[in-house]
């Protein structure tokens, strides 16, 4: 489906494949089952995806936020903005790679099973319940707040600060058998 200035709305959709395109216009799709590869794309609005069964998703949008509720992927979930905060709650896939500049991201619930790497640029990053064999949280000129699932002991835990502070020891637990890298960076004015 692909438009110009205009919304898109698909509700209760089952396809092979399902790709979305719009300019200046809002995307919503809800509770729709995609055996194959699904994607939505469009600038200056919002994408709201709740309740989504598909192998991949992939959300782009520029001057707009992303909202994900209820996904469930067989393989990638990849969400990208600039100046739109990227908020995802209960989704579950085997990688995730969430991005965003000039806003926040929120991950509530979220279990990857392989790898899941989140970045912001001047925005925070706030986390509760999230799992995965690693797991990334890397921001510039912002805080990382948050929880993981399960026992802290779980995860080998590596945080590296850039004039900024951490509550946690710069690495403890290395013989756990998951990963997670906490990066804060706040660059030095010169």
């Amino acid at each position: 489906m692909t438009t110009s200035n205009g919304s898109i709305t698909a509700t209760a959709c089952t396809a092979v494949n399902l790709h979305t395109v719009t300019t200046h216009a809002s995307i919503k799709l809800e509770s729709c089952t995609i055996t194959g590869a699904s994607s939505a794309k469009t600038s200056d609005a919002k994408i709201t995806i709740d309740s989504i069964k598909a192998e991949s998703l992939e959300l782009v949008s520029s001057n707009g936020s992303l909202v994900l509720e209820q996904a469930k992927l067989n393989k990638v979930l990849k969400a990208k903005t600039t100046n739109g905060s990227i908020q995802c709650r209960n989704i579950a896939a085997e990688t995730a790679d969430i991005q965003t500049t000039n806003s926040s991201v929120s991950l509530e619930t979220a279990a990857i099973t392989s790898e899941l790497s989140t970045f912001s640029k001047n925005g925070s990053i706030k986390v509760s319940q999230i799992t995965g064999e690693l797991i990334t949280l890397q921001t510039t000129n912002a805080s990382i707040t948050g929880t993981v699932h399960g026992d802290i002991s779980d995860y080998n835990i590596i945080t590296d600060t850039t004039n900024g502070t951490s509550k946690l020891p710069s690495q403890f637990h290395e013989t756990a058998t998951k990963k997670l890298v906490i990066k804060p960076r706040i660059p030095k004015l010169m």
